[in-house]
């Protein structure tokens, strides 16, 4: 039996009727010829460990300081050590669950504010449904058990990520990049990823000024994020890495769409051979991507902003609907939501 697409990736039979498909993301709109290869899971993984090496996924976020944005983040998860943990932050990255059956939030980060940072140590994050560090939920439920490895895994660089928790096997969705080394962690939360390039906008991050409970008085949150590097398996023996087809680095990606002069020409000459798209492979394409533009206008949020005052008395503004935030009032905004403080609660998260 053939085997099963990764998430995201149909099969798009070629309305020529020649017998040939193609494989579309509808995530990403991308194209390829070649079948995407799903990842193995993670029993085979365990059981193959000592025959083969996996290497691991990469994700980003795109950091927002205040009214800036501050850089990319990009992170390697340690998926071949803590595979349960690992995809629970991907899936919250690219925001691909819906909606938490507890929360009734998106299972997603982008918006996400940096609740608490604390100079020398750390930043908190990963609150996406009350902001404050009191909420937030995993893929799996409301909280998952830790992983042993994970538990294992030392404190002792900065540029780490951590689980942060209430307790043995209480995580969620909410994490800490750390600063420094912070061994008094060890074996209390699960590392389960480390930062491989951005370390200056985490640097930024650490010299943001906070008030007395550790909340920044700049809103420190997370713009936009999503997967560059999905995982794969590498044969010891292999002399060049053997990567899986994915929606951003596919082994093959179609040529560009042509103007429909070039691509009535290139369907006469018989061209195309399989090495780049067909004239109606084009076309689908195009139609596709109007569809979904128009689908998108559609469905755009309401306005639903609410206007935040900071310990400092500054003002900025964030839309409960998005999970954005903005220093410049809303010009749709028609009257000021109630100020609240972000964060005056006390988190039900322990502090890593």
């Amino acid at each position: 039996a053939m085997a099963a697409l990764p998430p995201g990736w149909e099969a798009v039979p070629d309305p020529s009727g020649a017998g040939d498909s193609y494989f579309w993301n509808r995530i990403t709109n991308e194209t390829t010829w070649e079948r995407p290869t799903l990842k193995a899971p993670v029993a085979d993984q365990v059981a193959k460990s000592s025959e083969s090496e996996i290497i691991n996924p990469i994700v980003f976020f795109e950091i927002r300081i205040g009214n800036k944005e501050a850089g990319r983040i990009e992170m390697e998860l340690f998926e071949d050590k803590v595979p349960k943990t690992a995809r629970n932050f991907m899936a919250l990255c690219t925001g691909e669950r819906g909606k938490g059956r507890h929360t009734r939030a998106p299972l997603h980060y982008k918006g996400c504010p940096f609740h608490r940072i604390i100079p020398g140590f750390m930043a908190q994050g990963g609150d996406f449904s009350r902001r404050n560090g009191m909420g937030g939920e995993s893929i799996y439920g409301e909280k998952f058990d830790d992983e042993p490895e994970g538990l294992e895994m030392v404190h002792d660089v900065g540029g780490l990520l951590s689980m942060a928790n209430s307790g043995p096997n209480t995580n969620g969705s909410q994490f800490f990049i750390t600063f420094d080394a912070a061994e008094h962690l060890d074996g209390k939360h699960v590392v389960f990823g480390k930062v491989v390039a951005g370390m200056p906008v985490v640097h930024a991050m650490s010299e943001v000024q906070t008030d007395a409970n550790d909340r920044p008085q700049r809103p420190v949150s997370i713009s936009a994020c999503g997967i560059i590097r999905h995982s794969s398996r590498r044969a010891p023996s292999a002399t060049a890495p053997v990567t899986t087809a994915s929606a951003h680095t596919p082994r093959h990606t179609p040529a560009p769409a042509a103007s429909a002069s070039a691509s009535s020409a290139q369907a006469a000459a018989g061209a195309d051979g399989g090495a780049g798209m067909s004239s109606l492979m084009q076309e689908r394409l195009k139609q596709r991507g109007l569809l979904k533009a128009q689908a998108e206008a559609q469905q755009a949020p309401e306005s639903d902003w609410t206007e935040v005052k900071t310990d400092t008395g500054e003002v900025y503004y964030w839309n409960k609907k998005t999970n954005s935030t903005t220093w410049d009032r809303p010009p749709d905004m028609d009257k000021p939501a109630t100020a609240t403080k972000p964060g005056a609660a006390a988190p039900s998260v322990a502090a890593p």
